[in-house]
């Protein structure tokens, strides 16, 4: 169902694509048919929403820009991927896939900062993954939502199913810059909006820079992600509700004083007693507030393993709201092994408590544990000063971030050699199954890491592996004296 729509651009009436010179290709919504794809060679202006439809498939090479037209509300500009369409946007370290304003000159770092935001719309991901609200919306025993800021007659705004596996494509070295633009009252388009994303998608090392609204939400769904940025965005970095249940490691947030939350985390929006129960895992992963914002609020009902992360610069810690206290007092939200540096108000009084379990290694500290700095000045170092072991970014290696992101080619990052290749090997796993991975600085018994509780540890040597088929190289381990070497990765299925 395409819909040809026409666009008033600078007095040029633009009624499908149109080249205004070589490089630059006008995309309407009329423009995606098949099997399209979108080459280096070409910047593509995104005119209104451009959907990625049913049976069509969007393949972007490395190294493309794609710009967005200003607008707001039914004016404004995104690319949306509707159930059953496909994105393969695979970028590389060298090459990275950039969205983002048609205002951006590329050839100026300094051409827009991080209060340049709400310029364009953003990129929206909508799959077949479970939700477990609203239940008034259910059908055919399984619920299926509209996605905010899309009409809800038009179908390609639907997210949601029962195929936990399902897969939208590949994100892959994609910055996402300078979006948000407003569709409605106190309604903005997220940098990465991911509604129902199965766990069969790969979304990995993704910025988004400067958005209006949240840098990255998840509504419902399967997918893992890791090296994901979320930087000077304009409400929450992070934001996820509706059931989801992914996990997720290498996030990096850095706030200045225009964002809220680092993580604001839902369970539904019924009664807060839904199922799925919303279950997300955050490991090694670094977050920098503008001592003005709240790391961390979890709410109705939601469930968050928070673990072997580092904490800086926020005037509030946690918060978890009385509609969660009972997945906080259950285990199904549980920080452990994590460093809150320079934090004003640690928790509210339904959380403080797990600051004086000593089990859970929840470390306080007034000092300074990275380098921060928000300026173009390449002084901003999120490596740990001291190695312990958690955090995004391992002591005195390059930034995972080097290369692609606008964080190191605006000019933000320290430089540092770059010829250094990231290998990062992510597990298809199944339900069930939770992924961690052990910290780098020594080796961890599988009881200082889990607990008492029984599990199944396998631990693998870091060559690439199936867990479905358990063609890898791995150990299972269930003693817990057992040692996982440092740096390693595991995955656990509880008994």
């Amino acid at each position: 169902m395409k819909l040809i729509n026409s666009f008033l651009l600078g007095g040029l009436l633009l009624l499908s694509t149109q080249t205004t010179k070589s490089e630059e290709i006008f995309v309407t919504d009329a423009d995606i048919k098949n099997h399209t794809k979108w080459t280096a060679d070409n910047v593509y202006m995104l005119a209104g929403f451009v959907y990625v439809e049913k049976g069509e498939a969007l393949t972007i090479e490395a190294g493309t820009v794609i710009k967005g037209m200003p607008g707001q509300g039914d004016g404004a500009s995104a690319l949306i991927v509707a159930q059953g369409g496909k994105i393969y946007a695979n970028g590389t370290r060298n090459n990275p896939i950039i969205f983002t304003a048609l205002s951006d000159d590329l050839t100026d770092s300094a051409d827009l900062g991080p209060s340049d935001k709400g310029l364009w719309g953003g990129l929206i991901i909508l799959g077949k993954a479970r939700l477990n609200s609203p239940s008034a919306v259910e059908q055919n025993g399984f619920i299926v939502d509209n996605i905010e800021g899309i009409p809800v007659t038009d179908i390609r705004g639907e997210f949601g199913g029962d195929d936990d596996n399902d897969n939208s494509g590949v994100i892959r070295y994609v910055s996402i810059r300078h979006g948000g633009s407003v569709i409605g009252a106190d309604n903005e388009i997220n940098g990465l909006t991911l509604g129902g994303v199965g766990r069969g998608t790969t979304v990995e090392y993704v910025e988004v820079f400067a958005n209006k609204d949240d840098g990255i939400e998840f509504f419902g769904g399967t997918v893992n992600t890791s090296n994901m940025v979320s930087a000077f965005c304009g409400d929450d970095a992070f934001d996820w509700d509706q059931g989801y249940r992914g996990n997720n490691k290498y996030w990096f947030v850095i706030q200045d004083e225009s964002g809220d939350n680092a993580l604001e985390l839902d369970g539904d929006v019924d009664d807060f007693t839904k199922t799925p129960l919303t279950q997300g895992s955050v490991q090694f992963s670094t977050f920098i507030g503008a001592n003005s914002n709240r790391c961390i609020r979890a709410r109705e009902n939601t469930g968050l393993h928070f673990y072997n992360n580092i904490i800086t610069d926020y005037k509030d810690g946690i918060k978890v709201d009385s509609n969660a206290e009972g997945r906080l007092l259950d285990g199904g939200i549980e920080f452990k092994n994590s460093i809150f540096s320079n934090v004003a108000t640690l928790s509210n009084d339904v959380a403080e408590w797990i600051f004086q379990d000593a089990e859970l290694n929840l470390a306080v500290s007034d000092g300074s544990v990275v380098s921060v700095s928000r300026t173009q000045s390449s002084s901003l170092d999120p490596r740990s000063l001291s190695d312990n072991g958690y955090g995004a970014f391992e002591p005195n290696k390059p930034l995972w971030t080097d290369g692609w992101s606008f964080l190191y080619n605006g000019g933000f990052t320290v430089k540092e050699s770059t010829n250094v290749e990231v290998v990062d090997y992510t597990p298809t796993i199944q339900q069930g199954w939770s992924i961690v991975g052990v910290p780098y600085n020594k080796n961890y018994t599988v009881s200082e890491l889990f607990g008492n509780t029984p599990i199944t540890v396998y631990y693998w040597d870091g060559s690439s592996f199936s867990i479905n088929g358990f063609d890898a190289d791995f150990e299972e381990w269930d003693e817990p004296n057992q040692q996982l070497k440092a740096g390693a990765g595991a995955w656990i299925l509880n008994d």
